[in-house]
């Protein structure tokens, strides 16, 4: 039977990756076939979420019902890259350069501190 904590986790995982996409309340219940309020109780935590609606938000968010279920890290690599790629595509040509830059000046802070 969920919990409280439970609920919330899953609730927590699901704004998670609804904001990740961009993507509404609104939208994400149009996706999954269900009134707006369902999907904001569900992010609350307030809702006890059965297996196949989770597995309905999962793939309407292009994710696993372990994705909710489970503590595992969120962002990886691809995700990171992918994240980044959307934020860079409307930056003008001199900001490109000085995102490119900093990305080079962190990656050596970061050998170094490891160093």
């Amino acid at each position: 039977m969920p919990n409280d904590a439970t609920e919330q986790h899953i609730g927590a995982r699901v704004t998670e990756a609804r904001e990740y996409l961009e993507l509404s309340t609104a939208e994400l219940a149009d996706m999954v076939g269900v009134e707006t309020a369902e999907i904001e109780v569900i992010e609350a935590g307030q809702a006890q979420v059965s297996a196949a609606m989770l597995a309905e938000i999962g793939t309407a968010l292009g994710r696993g019902i372990e994705f909710f279920t489970c503590d595992v890290p969120v962002q990886k690599a691809a995700e990171r890259t992918e994240f980044l790629a959307r934020a860079a595509e409307t930056l003008s040509d001199q900001d490109m350069g000085e995102l490119q830059r900093f990305a080079t000046y962190l990656r050596f802070r970061s050998e170094s501190a490891a160093a």
